[in-house]
């Protein structure tokens, strides 16, 4: 869940709302993060805080793409603040990557849509580093090809987050995509969903909530998980401090041990005994 809030981040950045924040953030880190999706190629100081380094982990989450450059397109209307070459505004994925060859000879590898189309695509106005070998003209007519019908208009260009119909950002597309891209999980099920919506809209204490995501993720310090990651010998007692007859998980603690049990019986239309997971349990109780 945290690396689709840091995706929240990234789009924010790219919004033109002139927010101070943001402001603030592109006088430290440079103009250049406000106009592209893709940061794999920039360098940030050394002394960035923890918070920002992760945000420019994002590009590199998935060993195989850039996944958040490959969710975020950009609508061009008047070519004046996209990138040609740079951008994923056309076919699926940025220029550069889909005519490589075409993208290390060229001379404008910063220029705009603006600077190369007017009233369509017209070859004449790309300056390439020397002439193009018959093979690589083959390239630039597929390219012409794919960008021949593309006419500007007044408005301004603006990004679209295309795991959503309306264009706009939302956490949990970007959890799903998350969850298909590091550990090939579909995404969640209308259970899960309306387990995850309970717990952020709960008026419960702040405090509560981020148990009730601990449990959910089994990130409970329970003796079974301090084993698991070291912080206890393995000859440690895992046994449950409660009924000492299973091994302490976040699970038997608060759902299945016996004295668990007792607590959740006395509580009027509670039916702890029913559910075998969090996820059940959750689901079935008044939050």
């Amino acid at each position: 869940m945290n690396l689709s809030l840091l995706a929240k981040w990234r789009w924010r950045i790219l919004q033109n709302d002139h927010c101070l924040w943001r402001e603030v953030i592109t006088a430290r880190y440079g103009d250049q993060i406000s106009f592209t999706a893709d940061w794999s190629g920039f360098s940030f100081p050394s002394n960035s805080s923890a918070w920002w380094n992760d945000l420019t982990q994002l590009d590199c989450v998935a060993a195989s793409s850039n996944w958040i450059s490959g969710v975020l397109e950009r609508r061009v209307r008047n070519g004046r603040s996209t990138f040609f070459w740079l951008e994923n505004w056309i076919g699926g994925s940025a220029l550069r990557d889909k005519f490589p060859r075409l993208f290390a000879l060229s001379e404008q590898k910063q220029a705009l849509i603006r600077e190369v189309v007017l009233d369509g695509f017209d070859r004449s106005r790309l300056v390439w580093r020397r002439g193009l070998f018959q093979w690589e003209e083959e390239l630039l007519g597929e390219l012409e090809g794919l960008v021949r019908g593309v006419r500007l208009v007044l408005r301004e260009d603006h990004w679209f987050w295309n795991l959503e119909g309306d264009g706009n950002f939302s956490v949990s597309s970007a959890y799903d995509c998350l969850a298909l891209v590091l550990i090939n999980k579909a995404p969640i099920s209308d259970l899960e969903s309306l387990v995850f919506k309970k717990i952020w809209s709960s008026p419960a204490p702040s405090k509560l909530i981020a148990f009730s995501w601990q449990l959910l993720y089994d990130r409970l310090p329970s003796k079974v998980n301090l084993l698991r990651r070291g912080v206890v010998h393995n000859s440690g007692n895992q046994d449950c401090v409660w009924c000492e007859a299973k091994p302490e998980s976040g699970l038997h603690l608060l759902l299945h041990c016996d004295f668990a049990q007792s607590v959740w019986r006395g509580e009027e239309g509670t039916s702890a005994d029913m559910a075998f997971d969090v996820v059940a349990f959750m689901e079935r109780e008044e939050w």
